[in-house]
């Protein structure tokens, strides 16, 4: 019996108002995957949540907000209190990973001994 995975996508984000509804679009368009978005404001002063809010409000599962940028570590330790997930993926805003590579980057993650797998640019 092949188990299905909840994969729990975290987004750290700050002043990313150009690239996140790219972002969040690419990853709902992800449908091999059961996934859960949480998306976490690291005290953005640009229009970042508000754009969260009027166009992915309902198709994300958590949105974060910090008052003040406290760093990606922060948001990370602020999303790990929501995630559900048996996989988690940190997906940063800026376009940097593709989510078209989620489902070989789990297939590695299910097939190895290894707990963590980071990606890099190429």
């Amino acid at each position: 019996m092949k188990k299905t995975f909840l994969v729990s996508i975290v987004i750290p984000c700050y002043n990313e108002v150009s690239t996140i509804g790219f972002i969040i679009k690419k990853i709902l368009a992800v449908k091999t995957l059961k996934k859960q978005i949480i998306v976490v404001d690291d005290g953005s002063v640009d229009q970042s949540v508000y754009f969260i809010k009027k166009n992915f409000i309902n198709k994300i599962d958590k949105l974060i907000v910090h008052k003040n940028n406290l760093g990606k570590g922060a948001a990370i330790k602020s999303a790990a209190k929501h995630v559900k997930g048996d996989i988690i993926i940190i997906q940063d805003a800026d376009l940097e990973y593709y989510p078209s590579d989620y489902t070989k980057l789990i297939k590695t993650i299910i097939n190895s001994v290894n707990k963590k797998i980071y990606g890099t640019r190429e």
